[in-house]
């Protein structure tokens, strides 16, 4: 441990340019028709993506020079973007300073790209995903833009962080774009619950001074693995003992009990991952040689396999799948065809055309929302605040949200019935806590699901009255929960490299404790009870 010292300034007030901006796109995509208050018609649009259109042509104006990140959540939304956003410059005639900068566009044009925003000759225009968070200097920013919502509250700083530099007073804009149906038989359908955790996430950062913690880490097998390697690989050959007084000596392995280490190493032993020596000593086994002696496992992060795109000789970029011969798809924010494939070196060859294409990569995240969040999304909804940082059409839409929720019973009852079986339960917690519920009920026979991964409520199919799942619920509560009984599918795991190397038992065991939490729901739920 070395001593040090961090400097405490006194901040002050900070000011901060915030707005938030929505547009809709009509799910049934019927002719829209406008008429005046005589009844004349006096316009008449396509329904169907008219929110899109509109959105592309709001931030094609609002970044016209002006030295601009624009940021989304994957890396399919932000190509899809910045490639309407070179039409449209196309169409009007503007100059070309739409550039794309993610992790699978090549290291050249990012680096150009880098170049071209820090000279500031152009007011170039550039949408990112995380690569540009944080770290790279680009020079001073005009502004920042967020289409959609941001994954969490420390995700919303480094965002905002960017476009604050060098005495600047940061401006970041907010954009959304909602796809309604204009008769949902869904009662909670109409809550646009990403738009509520915009402002929940602004507020938490701006108002609370909050950000989420870092969650735990205490069962890693996947870098127990990595560890035990590294050890054997820099010293050849090492006794059990003295390699499990190496690597379990580490704090981060401080929760892994000795019965766990013995049962990882018998596991890499029968894999031949590790062998014994005559000695009664460890060594890298066979296979075990073909991970170590690649220049991947210097690294513990997952990385798909990618494929190289390339025109000619220059270098586009990488994609996580092949696009057949003559197929288009979108790549550093333009169109390319595919002309060749060399399927073993996985390289795609292309061309580029015109047009607008998309590109279907895999998920580039798995967000998970705090309690400290979920409360304040609650908070939104039972407060009667206005927001300055709302356009007009955002405070039409959340009055109309407000009045939804609040008619609907969900802020004030943990269940709320939505069909004859159907019912929503309300706990208000975070992620963690909501997936550890999921599956008691679950333990209890009863058919519960998550809708999506950042859904704050699960649905429940249950024959019985409101009392009786809420009597389940409370029950549920008071007990002392088995987590290890549980009915989590055979495959369930956190995410990690090397964990094919580890045992199937240890994996479900690190999702139980370091993912569930079944004291976190019991708090949330007494809190959640004790405000009401």
């Amino acid at each position: 441990m070395r001593a040090c010292a961090a400097p405490i300034t006194p901040e002050g007030k900070k000011r901060i340019g915030l707005h938030i901006e929505r547009f809709v796109n009509y799910a049934d995509k019927r002719d829209l028709v406008e008429r005046d208050a005589s009844g004349n018609v006096v316009n008449v649009s396509a329904g169907g993506d008219m929110g899109n259109r509109e959105h592309y042509e709001y931030l094609f104006q609002h970044t016209l020079d002006k030295k601009t990140i624009i940021f989304a959540n994957s890396r399919e939304e932000i190509e899809l973007v910045m490639a309407n956003l070179r039409e449209l410059a196309l169409k009007k005639k503007a100059p070309d300073v739409y550039r794309v900068h993610h992790g699978n566009v090549s290291a050249l044009l990012r680096e150009s790209t880098e170049d071209e925003m820090k000279s500031g000759e152009e007011k170039i225009v550039t949408g990112a995903t995380v690569t540009l968070e944080l770290g790279i200097d680009i020079g001073s920013l005009d502004q920042a833009v967020q289409v959609g919502a941001p994954l969490s509250v420390s995700s919303f700083a480094q965002r905002l962080g960017r476009c604050g530099r060098r005495g600047q007073v940061p401006q970041l804009l907010f954009t959304f774009v909602e796809d309604l149906k204009v008769n949902s038989s869904d009662e909670l359908g109409p809550i646009n619950w990403e738009f509520l955790r915009t402002i929940a996430i602004i507020e938490l950062y701006i108002r609370d001074h909050w950000m989420e913690p870092i969650p735990p880490k205490n069962h890693a097998y996947n870098l127990l693995y990595h560890q035990t390697m590294s050890c054997l690989k820099s010293n050849g050959e090492m006794s059990p003992a003295g390699l499990a007084q190496a690597v379990l000596g580490l704090e981060s392995f401080h929760a892994i009990s000795q019965g766990d280490y013995k049962r990882l190493l018998s596991h890499l032993l029968e894999t031949e991952q590790l062998q014994r020596t005559e000695c009664g000593g460890l060594m890298i086994g066979r296979e075990g040689e073909k991970v170590v002696s690649s220049y991947k496992f210097l690294t513990v992060f997952l990385a798909p396999e990618y494929f190289l795109v390339k025109e000619e000789n220059r270098t586009i970029g990488t994609v996580d799948k092949v696009y057949p011969v003559g197929v288009r798809f979108a790549l550093a924010g333009m169109s390319w065809e595919t002309v060749d494939i060399n399927v073993k070196s996985k390289v795609i060859f292309v061309k580029r055309v015109r047009g607008i294409s998309v590109v279907d990569w895999d998920v580039d995240f798995e967000a998970e929302l705090h309690t400290v969040l979920v409360r304040k999304i609650r908070s939104v909804l039972k407060n009667d605040d206005s927001y300055l940082y709302l356009s007009e059409r955002c405070k039409e839409r959340l009055k109309e949200i407000r009045y939804i929720a609040r008619n609907s019973g969900i802020l004030d009852h943990l269940v709320t019935p939505l069909s004859d079986k159907k019912y929503a339960v309300f706990p208000w917690v975070g992620t963690r806590q909501l997936v550890t519920l999921h599956y008691a009920l679950l333990y209890r026979g009863l058919k519960s699901k998550l809708l999506w991964r950042t859904c704050v409520y699960l649905e429940v199919i249950f024959s019985g009255t409101r009392e009786e799942l809420e009597g389940i619920l409370a029950d549920i509560l008071r007990s002392s929960l088995d987590l290890y009984a549980l009915p989590l599918p055979d495959k369930i795991e956190v995410r990690g490299k090397y964990n094919e190397f580890i045992p199937k038992d240890l994996l479900r065991k690190q999702f139980i404790e370091d993912y569930l939490d079944f004291e976190g729901l019991r708090d949330g739920m007494v809190y959640l009870f004790t405000i009401s």
